[in-house]
């Protein structure tokens, strides 16, 4: 299943999000970066590529299972012990960069 297969499994709700950052994860060899910009860019790296994935046409009900898709990456990234973790940028209360209290609620609502 290739990785933009299995984010619509996961926003669909077929697919837990921790499984499905489990699987990105595994299919590319280890997430090393993400950088998400909301409405604008979904993109996840390895050490060989950049794989960019949709951010746009999901339903106000799916758009917490995207968030939760590039926290959770992000993370990952991060247990893999990446140099270069990049940023998710969700809202002006939800960011790697100057408000992680909203990435944590985020990551508690969807465990790893």
């Amino acid at each position: 299943m290739s990785i933009e297969e299995i984010q619509q499994q996961c926003i669909q709700g077929r697919l837990a999000v921790p499984e499905a950052v489990t699987l990105i994860d595994g299919s590319l060899g280890g997430i090393t970066r993400v950088e998400y910009s909301e409405g604008l860019n979904f993109k996840i790296y390895n050490h060989q590529g950049i794989f960019p994935l949709e951010v746009k046409g999901f339903s106000r009900k799916q758009l917490p299972r995207l968030h939760a898709l590039a926290v959770l990456s992000y993370l990952r990234a991060k247990e893999n012990k990446s140099n270069f973790l990049g940023g998710v940028h969700i809202s002006s209360r939800a960011s790697t960069k100057h408000h992680l209290d909203g990435i944590w609620d985020i990551a508690d609502r969807y465990k790893l």
